[in-house]
């Protein structure tokens, strides 16, 4: 037979997905649309935006307009879970909802609300709160759409009603977070330095010195005790209001803490390198924030480490003498969650994993990860419209942390007490508990569903009303924690740095044979990641590949560490068995051609842009 060559002529816009096509996304988006429609009894999306104060079908975009918003603005994902992959999309469908216009149509200014309902507890007229901004930033700096999170980063240091110290939160981390990703650094100098804003990043650390309500700290409990260097906490400041020990010099407030000042030190070096006249200056201060982060590091392992329990505690410092509380909650595993704990030293702080997240009746349930571990005596499970208890009862805000936690203990620890098989597990619990099974209309089933907490022991989301209106669920689409960020810098390892480079270590099972991460936003470019094991689910060979602006840059034949600057020269687009130009059997199917390599032991799609193709000899 004779055999036939292809013209190729791939042309991806840097902007466009190289993979994924938004179908998909378009099915969820509207199979969710159909549940709201459902939940609220009526007949169209306007109708759902009408509900109450209009705000159930999204603030700034409406349930009509989600899926051409949520495709221009969301990285595309694909995976053999299904109850992930709905998870995935279904946490786009409510994050959306909760970006709010506090500007004008003209000039917008976004911030992202927690609570879909105004709530007393909020920044007034914004409706926003201080203790998941850290969660909301780590989501939102996925956006193709920077200026949303950058807004939302600005408001909480701009806003003249905003207090971003009301309750325990990681701002300057999460600025930082956000910048690995968008890399705008003038953006990240204003938040930092200047003396215009009401607030920077400087001064909101000095605020968390004090029990103040000096700018943005209105109702501000925490303060830092000098005499061991921890931050005190009111537990209910702390968002967390019924725990099993009460106030107190948490693992999660230090932890976050930690986190801002090794972010703060960062953001210094950044501005000594775009201001080299003030660098001295700039790295002065990025020492002190340096020395900062090391004193609060060695007080928490010093002081809140409990050898016995093998476990960080709450503690409590009364005449002079510090002593931990004797019961463990969840939050002791948040110092992973910033990198605090020390790695292979002469504590082995990484036993707090062991027998733990990954066996029963401690904090691993049925359902999740619990507030308070279950073997515990005074453990609660919670049970429906019993509010804000952190005894027992499974929490988004408390499981992100805890996943995100988890993944840096797989990614940057050497330990051999949990696996990623056990992560994965973790992950998977959360994803499953994203359901409500409901009665409306003569009609049951379940649908997507996300609230404040959960049952420990039954798995029912603990669905608190508004004077028992069943049309104001106060949990409705709640926006309290990640799910995202989870996917994509931890399952998929997408792991955002602050130089040139991008680096993919994956979490995913070892039977995964397929998954892709496209239309990601990473330094300017767009990134797509991709593992298809016989080169058969996307047509763009085997193994695991990164693309950046629809070109490969780096492969790999097996699930395992890329890393790879961001520059560097595109790979051939087909393997060495193309370039030697022999080709047994073409199929053509619309804009992708089957290649079957002699010899090569698999065939492989290749985009043809549409192109036309001719006999003759292979052109690679």
């Amino acid at each position: 037979m004779a055999v036939m060559a292809i013209a190729l002529n791939i042309s991806l816009s840097a902007s466009a997905p190289a993979v994924l096509s938004p179908d998909a996304l378009h099915a969820y988006t509207d199979r969710f649309a159909e549940e709201d429609r459902w939940y609220f009894q009526v007949g169209t999306d306007a109708e759902v935006s009408q509900v109450n104060k209009g705000v159930y079908g999204g603030q700034f975009v409406k349930n009509a307009q989600a899926f051409d918003w949520l495709k221009e603005n969301v990285p595309l994902f694909d995976a053999p879970d299904t109850v992930l992959l709905r998870t995935y999309y279904f946490r786009w469908w409510t994050f959306r909802k909760h970006i709010k216009n506090i500007g004008t149509t003209q000039s917008p200014s976004f911030v992202i609300t927690e609570f879909i309902d105004p709530v007393d507890w909020s920044d007034g007229s914004t409706n926003t709160i201080a203790a998941p901004l850290g969660h909301h930033i780590y989501e939102g700096r996925w956006l193709l759409d920077a200026k949303i999170v950058k807004d939302y980063e600005s408001y909480w240091l701009k806003n003249a009603i905003a207090n971003p110290r009301r309750y325990s939160a990681w701002l300057a981390d999460a600025v930082f977070a956000s910048y690995l990703v968008h890399q705008d650094t003038a953006h990240v100098l204003d938040l930092l330095l200047s003396n215009a804003n009401r607030l920077n990043l400087v001064k909101n650390w000095s605020g968390w010195n004090h029990a103040s309500s000096a700018p943005g700290g209105a109702a501000q409990q925490a303060y830092y005790n000098a005499v061991i260097h921890l931050f005190w906490q009111n537990t209910d400041r702390d968002a967390m209001e019924n725990s099993l020990t009460g106030d107190g010099y948490k693992p999660s407030l230090n932890a976050y803490l930690y986190g801002d000042a090794k972010a703060t030190a960062q953001m210094f070096r950044l501005a000594a390198k775009a201001e080299p006249g003030n660098a001295a200056a700039h790295l002065q201060n990025a020492g002190k924030f340096d020395s900062t982060a090391r004193v609060i590091k060695k007080a928490v392992q010093d002081l809140s480490w409990d050898p016995g329990k093998n476990f960080f505690m709450n503690g409590y410092y009364a005449n002079s003498v510090f002593s931990r509380a004797a019961k463990r909650e969840e939050v002791g595993f948040t110092p992973w969650s910033f990198g605090l704990p020390d790695d292979g030293g002469a504590v082995d702080y990484d036993k707090a994993w062991q027998n733990t997240v990954n066996a029963a009746s401690v904090f691993k349930s049925a359902y999740g990860l619990t507030s308070g571990a279950q073997n515990e005596s005074g453990f609660n499970p919670g049970a429906a419209g019993d509010c804000c208890r952190w005894d027992g009862p499974i929490w988004p805000f408390a499981t992100s942390l805890t996943l995100k936690g988890f993944a840096n203990l797989l990614h940057d620890y050497q330990q051999t007490y949990v696996t990623k098989a056990d992560y994965y597990q973790a992950l998977s619990a959360f994803a499953a508990g994203h359901q409500i099974t409901l009665s409306r209309g003569g009609r049951t089933r379940s649908i997507s569903w996300i609230d404040e907490s959960m049952t420990a022991n039954t798995g029912q989301w603990v669905r608190i009303l508004f004077n028992g209106d069943t049309t104001k669920p106060r949990g409705y689409a709640y926006n309290h924690s990640t799910f995202n960020d989870l996917i994509i810098s931890d399952l998929i390892g997408l792991r955002p740095r602050g130089d040139d480079t991008v680096e993919v270590n994956p979490l995913v099972p070892d039977d995964w044979r397929f998954f892709a991460l496209d239309n990601v936003s990473y330094h300017g470019k767009i990134l797509a990641i991709i593992w298809d094991q016989d080169g058969t689910k996307y047509g763009l060979g085997q193994g695991l590949q990164i693309l950046v602006n629809g070109k490969p840059v780096a492969r790999s034949a097996a699930l395992k560490k890329l890393i790879v600057r961001l520059n560097a020269q595109p790979m051939a687009a087909f393997g060495p068995a193309h370039r030697q130009g022999a080709v047994s059997t073409m199929k053509y199917s619309g804009r992708r051609i089957l290649i079957r390599l002699p010899g090569a032991g698999h065939s492989e799609w290749v985009d043809a842009g549409g192109k036309s193709f001719h006999e003759g000899k292979s052109q690679p």
